[in-house]
């Protein structure tokens, strides 16, 4: 679809106008940038700040148009990009290379590249194809001729802002025409000869070399200046710039670097390098994928250090006493080493190291050792910087003298194809033993057989009863001992094969028969000394020995006939006994069975038949039973006839029938086999049993008034056992009647039946056969009766009165005509309210509040009044509570307690409120206490409650207002006072000053004894000074608050604790002390501020002081505790 090009509302070019686009990268492929934003223009577009600055990077950069005809343009789109055009109308078409997108000219104008400010734009003609290349001004010589040598004048560079017609690479962005730009993934304006390359090389080789800032031993920090900035046109982002730390070692040929550190940081600690070596270090800038040159080198040497540890010492040579070590010298780390330090254990192990030498040789023999001793040494070597880490801890040994002769062996186990031989240990330098075997049986002489530390050996792969001699030797590092003395052992003989399997001699009879048998095959090496042979009569069984002997036959007596039994035979040598032989299975002959115990009944005897059944005899004659035969004849008729045969078969159960009811019969029976038949067991006696009565008639039922009627009936045939009962089925359904059993009598009374109702009833004869036929069904009606008790009372409150309703009941033929209410109270009579049939609700509205009624409820029809139902208990509910009295019962300063009753109830709770500065009143409590105090009260302020009571009916009225009035505050109790500058008459008294409250004054109250006198001051100051005191006399002195009211009342708060002093003799420095007081200095004369002063003269002498009265109570207590320890321990002994 043609794209219309706009200029000054005129098509100039449409999307057919052909041209070709090459974006070519210069030789250096890997230096093209894919986040540069690139933009193409043709002649009606300006160039944008991003193809100025694309331009000013890379200098070299051109751009190929080629025109394949005069108005044909090819846009060449390269593999891996899209070029997308957009239309007039705002759409896009986009073409994904490898591509040519052919656009085409209506005049064939050769379009005006238009180039940023420094750039060119040239149109060059080879082989008749021309182009138009962007070249910076520097470089535009190279296109000015074509290839005949014409010359080709330049574009000129026109800016004109006209509506772009965008081409994008790889997507298209969004938003408006304006904001949509090209982009390609690599410069559009590279070439060959690019050199912007060059310079981005140039401004990354300006790294400064690295800077060596502090070195030790092994690690040395280094760090370095970063690049400077580029030309602000390059536009570079510094934090892309990569440094590269590059270390190398300096030796005898040229220095090998190595990278190791790539990162933008401008610092770097170097670890893990060698002490006392030169280094070098070199850096290197890169930049996205371009690099610099290598900086300059810097040289730095490493600092020496104390030496590397060294490895473990060597042993060269030994003796029994003395070691000879010699160690390696170790890397000194650049300071050279000239001692060494050789510690040991001295043969205790675990024991800490101690020094055993120290010198700057490399070898050390230790001497006075003791033999075959373990010693642990260590190692360490040092310089002038210090010593180097211990070695690893090694051991060696001493030399040892050689084991001394062993016990010879010992047999401790004989096997027939082993030996198991012990010995007793040497001695403790032993490192092993070497056992030698010999055997008889070849000519190879002794023979290693075991060599190891321990003290025990099996010789295996033994030949059996076999002889085998063995000699024993000690040995360790230092050699072998001599052969012990020589000892013969011999392999037990191996477990014989078993004999033959037995057979039979002869016939086998009933109870007895004789077997034999053969010598086994193999005797395993010694002689049979021994036969055994075992029999059992069943197969899973265990078998028991029948016979032990010399013999190869015997005799088997006892047997039972017809029982099978198993026979095996066992042969006993020195190697032990034999595996069994074959099993030999043979049978007795049989016999008659012997007698059956007596049969037993199968099940209950019946009245003409009897069910018996038997078990088989105990012992068959060793045949299977074939038959039984069973014989019954009746008790009585016993030795008058012979009995019959009543059965005969294999079963051992059997039906006797044809019998009469009632009647004794004995029964006995026998067994068959195929020998013949047996005994005939014992009798048993059965007797047959009665059956049921007939079936009885129809009883004739009576009702004797409307709950209760009376059956009679005729007594029916027993059936040769007496009718022991009758069974009476009632009920008012005829498919679901109840039984009633009664004794052997002809008549039966029901109660408890519901009058009206129709009620059906039948019989049975019952005796011990059980029941008869139950008889033909008979029918009663019971007569009216009075209604059944009203069930279901219920009262319910309905605003001022309470709502009794109930369920109507039945009424026993008899319509209901009315109901009675019965209302009852504790002050009064029973009320009886009637209430018509139909209405089953009664509402009460006269009623008494708070008061429990019983309420019961009857029904009436014409037969009478039914029974009175269960009482309902109610209470009615109480009226709203008047207000409570309110009282205040404890007054304070801060708190007042209120109490307006005696005893709290929990269904009545109360709301107490206070009124607030504002006139308003505020709840301070609610619930069912009567009595509340109030905290945190101001001092002698008038507060105003009121009060009312809640119950179940709601909240009652509140009452009047009560006022109430906090009292004064005491001053509280004040600090002991200070005494200082002590005279023998005089001193100086102060204490701390008590807070004024409410704007009252404060004065203080001295109180001053001593011992026989008390004097009390008044002060309005905190401090005093106190004369014409006694000479070496003791005084007490405490202070009181006094609050001033402003009526000049005193409220006087508790005393201090008691300061005591005692004045000093009298001397002249009293007058000096005087001089120097702080009264004398403020021109302050305490006697003007005592107010008043009162004496009281104590009529008896204080003899105990306050500090000795703790004491003399502590000593009264445990003299005391003693007295009744004592007291309580003689009354026990007593």
């Amino acid at each position: 679809m043609p794209v219309p090009v706009m200029e000054n509302g005129k098509s100039i070019m449409d999307s057919t106008t052909y041209g070709r686009m090459a974006a070519d990268c210069s030789s250096h492929e890997e230096l093209c940038y894919t986040g540069l934003e690139q933009t193409l223009r043709t002649d009606m577009y300006a160039p944008t700040a991003e193809v100025r600055k694309l331009l000013t990077l890379f200098p070299n950069t051109h751009l190929n148009l080629t025109y394949l005809a005069q108005n044909t343009i090819v846009i060449q789109v390269n593999h891996g990009e899209t070029f997308t055009i957009q239309s007039e109308d705002g759409s896009y078409r986009s073409y994904r290379g490898p591509a040519d997108v052919p656009m085409t000219s209506h005049n064939g104008i050769i379009p005006t590249i238009y180039a940023p400010p420094g750039y060119i734009s040239q149109v060059i003609e080879t082989n008749g194809e021309r182009r138009v290349v962007v070249l910076h001004e520097n470089h535009s010589n190279t296109f000015n001729r074509n290839q005949n040598n014409d010359a080709i004048a330049p574009a000129t560079y026109q800016h004109r802002p006209v509506q772009p017609l965008l081409a994008s690479v790889n997507q298209v962005l969004p938003g408006s025409s304006e904001e949509q730009l090209a982009y390609v993934q690599r410069p559009l304006f590279a070439s060959k000869d690019c050199n912007v390359y060059d310079s981005i090389r140039d401004w990354l080789g300006a790294v400064c070399k690295p800077q060596v800032k502090t070195v030790e031993a092994r690690t040395v920090f280094v760090c370095w200046d970063p690049l400077p900035h580029m030309n602000e046109s390059f536009q570079i982002n510094q934090t892309n710039i990569v440094y590269k730390l590059c270390l190398g070692d300096i030796k005898n040929g040229p220095c090998n670097f190595s990278d190791i550190y790539c990162g933008k940081e401008l610092e770097r600690m170097i670890t893990d390098l060698r002490p006392a070596t030169n280094y070098c270090l070199r850096l290197q800038a890169l930049y996205l994928k371009n690099s610099g040159e290598f900086s300059q080198v810097t040289e730095f040497r490493t600092l020496s250090c104390r030496p590397d540890t060294p490895t473990p010492p060597k042993v060269a040579s030994r003796n029994k006493n003395s070691l000879l070590l010699k160690w390696m010298t170790p890397n000194d780390n650049g300071e050279k080493i000239f001692l060494y330090h050789l510690e040991w254990d001295g043969g205790n192990s675990g024991s800490a190291f101690t020094l055993l030498y120290h010198g700057h040789q490399k070898q050390y023999k230790v001497v006075r050792l003791k033999p075959s001793q373990e010693y642990k040494f260590r190692l360490a070597g040092e310089n002038k910087i210090g010593i180097s880490e211990w070695s690893t801890a090694v051991k060696f040994h001493t030399q040892d003298s050689v084991p001394s002769r062993p016990e010879a062996p010992r047999l401790t186990k004989a096997m027939v194809n082993s030996l198991t031989l012990d010995w007793k240990k040497s001695g403790s330098n032993v490192t092993g033993y070497t056992l030698e075997k010999y055997d008889e049986s070849n000519d190879y002489g002794f023979m290693p057989e075991f060599d190891g530390l321990d003290t025990k050996c099996i010789v295996k792969d033994l030949v059996r009863s076999s002889h085998y001699r063995f000699r024993l030797c000690a040995y360790n590092k230092e050699g072998c001992s001599k052969w012990s003395d020589i000892v013969s052992f011999v392999t037990c003989p191996d477990v014989p094969s078993p004999p033959t399997k037995p057979f039979v001699v002869g016939k086998v009879h009933s109870k007895f028969c004789k077997i034999s048998w053969d010598t086994p095959h193999d005797d395993g090496g010694s002689p049979v000394n021994n036969y055994i042979v075992e029999m059992s009569q069943e197969k899973n069984k265990p078998m028991d020995v029948v016979y032990t002997g010399l013999n190869k036959e015997c005799l088997l007596d006892e047997l039972h006939p017809g029982h099978p039994y198993r026979v095996r035979v066992f042969c006993v040598t020195l190697g032990g006994r034999s595996l069994p032989s074959d099993v030999l299975s043979l049978t007795t002959s049989p016999v008659v069975p012997g007698a059956c115990n007596p049969p037993m009944l199968a099940m209950r005897p019946k009245a003409t038949c009897i069910n018996i059944k038997w078990k088989s005899p105990l012992y068959t004659g060793g045949a299977n039973v074939t038959s039984y035969d069973v014989r019954c004849i009746p008790t009585n008729e016993m030795g008058s006839r012979e009995p019959s045969i009543s059965y005969s078969g294999k079963d051992t159960e059997a039906l006797v029938s044809n019998l009469k009811p009632g009647t004794k019969y004995s029964f006995s029976l026998r067994a068959l086999n195929c020998v013949g038949a047996g005994e005939w067991s014992e009798w048993l006696e059965v007797v047959s049993s009665a059956s049921a009565p007939d079936k009885p008639d129809v009883p004739c039922a009576v009702c004797v008034d409307s709950t209760t009627a009376r059956l009679s009936w005729m007594n029916t045939l027993d059936n040769g056992s007496p009718i022991s009962g009758y069974e009476i089925n009632w009920g008012s359904v005829e498919s679901s009647l109840t039984p009633y059993f009664t004794e052997s009598v002809t008549s039966y009374t029901i109660h408890g039946l519901t009058p009206n109702t129709l009620y059906y009833f039948t019989l049975q004869a019952v005796n011990k056969a059980g029941k008869s036929v139950v008889s033909d069904v008979g029918q009663v009606i019971t007569p009216h009766d009075v209604p059944h008790m009203v069930t279901n009372v219920k009262v319910v409150n309905v605003d001022a009165a309470f709502n009794i309703s109930w369920d109507e009941p039945q009424n026993n033929g008899s319509i209901i005509t009315s109901y009675n209410l019965y209302l009852k109270h504790e002050d009064s009579n029973e009320e009886v309210i009637n209430v018509d049939g139909e209405t089953k609700e009664y509402i009460v509205n006269d009623f008494i509040p708070d008061t429990t009624y019983r309420i019961t409820v009857s029904a009436r029809n014409e037969i009478g009044e039914s029974l009175l139902s269960q009482p309902i208990v109610y209470q009615t509910n109480p009226t709203r509570p008047e207000p409570p009295t309110l009282t205040c019962v404890q007054y304070s300063a801060t708190s007042l307690k209120l109490n307006w009753g005696e005893k709290s109830n929990k269904t009545v709770s109360y709301l107490l409120q206070i009124r607030d500065k504002h006139g308003r009143f505020i709840t301070i409590y609610h619930g069912s206490s009567c009595n509340y105090r109030i905290n945190r009260l101001a001092e002698n302020t008038s507060y105003k409650f009121r009060i009312n009571a809640t119950n179940k009916e709601g909240p009652g009225p509140f009452s009047i207002e009560y006022s109430f009035t906090t009292t004064i505050l005491c001053p509280g109790t004040m600090e002991s006072p200070n005494v200082n500058n002590i005279t023998s008459t005089t001193c100086e008294i102060s204490w701390s000053a008590c807070d004024v409250t409410k704007g009252d004054d404060i004065k203080y109250r001295l109180c001053l004894e001593d011992g026989s006198t008390t004097k009390v001051m008044m002060y309005s100051q905190y401090c005093c000074l106190l004369d014409y005191l006694e000479p070496t006399t003791k005084y007490k002195v405490r202070v009181a608050a006094v609050r001033v009211i402003s009526d000049e009342s005193m409220l006087v708060g508790p005393y201090s604790v008691v300061t005591s002093f005692q004045t000093p003799t009298h001397s002249s420095d009293d007058t000096n002390q005087l001089s120097e007081s702080p009264f004398k200095q403020t021109n302050y004369s305490p006697h003007v501020a005592a107010e008043s002063t009162e004496f009281h003269i104590n009529s008896k002498p204080e003899f105990v002081s306050d500090e000795r009265m703790p004491v003399i109570l502590l000593a009264f207590y445990v003299i005391s505790a003693i007295l009744l320890a004592f007291i309580a321990q003689f009354a026990f002994i007593e």
